[in-house]
C-alpha cells in the first residue's frame, strides 16, 4: 500500500515539477478520479490552486483522500465488482491488485518531434462546435447514368476509395473557398455529393440502424484529376493520384440529422459560372445512405468524424482556373468554391 501511493506521489510530483503542465491542469486532472474508485469525489467546482506552494497543499490532499477510498475500498465488496477496472490487475490468486496506469494523453503531453498538425474539421450550421474529420470514404458510380458516361453498364456492387482528411476543404456556410487548380493534370473534373457524417462508430451495422449512426448532412465535391485516374485505369495500377491529393474534397456545413430528412425527391445540382452542368435527385442513388454505411462499415470500422461521399449524378465534367462552382442539395447549405 504504502510503496503504491508513493510512487503514485513520486510520479505526480514528477509530471508537475518538471513543468509538463500547470499546477491548474495538475489539480484539474486530479478531480477527474473515476467516481467509481473516489465515492467521496473532491466536487468539480472546487477552486483550483493558482500558485505552486497551493498546489501541493491541494495534491497532498487529493493523494491523502485516494489512500483513505482505496483503504475502503480493500476491505469493501465492491474490489471484485472493479477486478476488471483499468486500475486493477489479476494477481497470482486470481484477486484483483493494485497497479498503476501509465500516464496517457488525458494526464499529460506527449512529446512530438515536431508540432502536430491542427485537426481537420467542418462548421456545422448555427453552432460553434465542429466536427473533427476522421476519414473520407467515397462511393464510386452510385448514379446509374454517371457509370453510363464513364463507359460502365450501371448498377453493379458498391466500391469504395478513399481520401485523406487533409483533402477536404472546410467552407463555411454561406462564403466562397478558393481551391487551387491541382498539379499534374489539364483535366480537373467537378463531381457533386451527398456527404454523410458519421457521429457514432460501429461495425458491420444494419442498414435499419444506420441513420441512427449519422450526425449530420453536408454537400460535397469530389473533384478529380481524370487525366491521371484515367491513366492509371490503363495501366491496371490504383488511381488514389487521380482522386486523393490536395483541396480534393471541399465540403460545406453540416446540418444536424434532426434537422434533415432525406428525400428521392431532394434535387442535387451544380452550376458552373452560372451554367447548371450536373442535375439530379437523391432517389436516383444506386445505394441508398443506409446501405451504403451497411457496406462500409463491412469493410471498416467506422468512427465518429467519418465522411462518406455517396456518389455523383451525371454531368461531370472539366473547370478551369477562374471558374466559380456552387453544388446544391435540397434542404442543405450551399457549397461555393473558386477555383484559382
Amino acid at each position: 500500500m504504502d510503496d503504491l501511493f508513493t510512487a503514485a506521489k513520486s510520479q505526480l510530483i514528477t509530471y508537475w515539477a518538471g513543468g509538463v503542465g500547470s499546477p491548474q491542469r495538475l489539480a484539474t486532472e486530479m478531480l477527474k478520479v473515476d467516481s467509481d474508485l473516489l465515492p467521496h469525489r473532491v466536487p468539480r467546482r472546487a477552486a483550483i490552486p493558482t500558485t505552486r506552494a497551493a498546489a501541493s497543499v491541494e495534491v497532498q490532499a487529493m493523494l491523502i483522500a485516494l489512500s483513505l477510498t482505496w483503504a475502503y475500498l480493500s476491505t469493501s465488496s465492491r474490489v471484485k465488482h472493479l477486478a476488471d477496472h483499468r486500475c486493477f490487475g489479476a494477481g497470482d490468486s486470481g484477486r484483483p491488485r493494485p497497479r498503476l496506469v501509465q500516464p496517457t494523453n488525458s494526464f499529460r503531453d506527449m512529446s512530438y518531434v515536431f508540432p502536430p498538425p491542427v485537426p481537420v474539421s467542418v462548421p456545422v450550421v448555427g453552432q460553434p462546435e465542429r466536427l473533427p474529420v476522421h476519414r473520407v470514404y467515397c462511393v464510386g458510380r452510385n448514379y446509374e447514368d454517371h457509370a453510363k458516361e464513364m463507359g460502365f453498364t450501371g448498377r453493379e456492387p458498391p466500391f469504395f476509395f478513399m481520401k485523406p482528411a487533409t483533402a477536404v476543404v472546410a467552407v463555411e456556410d454561406g462564403t466562397a473557398a478558393k481551391v487551387a487548380y491541382p498539379s499534374r493534370t489539364k483535366n480537373l473534373h467537378y463531381e457533386v455529393e451527398l456527404v454523410v457524417a458519421i457521429g457514432r462508430g460501429g461495425v458491420a451495422i444494419a442498414p435499419e440502424d444506420a441513420l441512427s449512426h449519422v450526425y449530420g448532412y453536408a454537400v460535397g465535391l469530389d473533384l478529380t484529376r481524370r487525366d491521371l485516374q484515367n491513366e492509371m485505369k490503363q495501366q491496371g495500377r490504383p488511381w488514389c493520384i487521380g482522386k486523393a491529393f490536395e483541396q480534393s474534397a471541399p465540403v460545406g456545413a453540416l446540418r444536424p440529422a434532426a434537422q434533415f430528412a432525406i428525400s428521392n425527391d431532394a434535387n442535387i445540382h451544380l452550376e458552373v459560372n452560372g451554367v447548371r452542368r450536373q442535375s439530379s435527385h437523391l432517389g436516383k442513388m444506386i445505394w441508398s445512405v443506409t446501405e451504403i454505411i451497411g457496406h462500409v462499415s463491412q469493410a471498416w470500422e467506422l468512427r465518429a468524424g467519418d465522411l462518406i461521399f455517396c456518389g455523383t449524378p451525371e454531368g461531370v465534367g472539366p473547370v478551369l482556373a477562374g471558374d466559380a462552382l456552387v453544388g446544391h442539395i435540397d434542404g442543405l447549405s450551399d457549397l461555393r468554391i473558386e477555383i484559382a
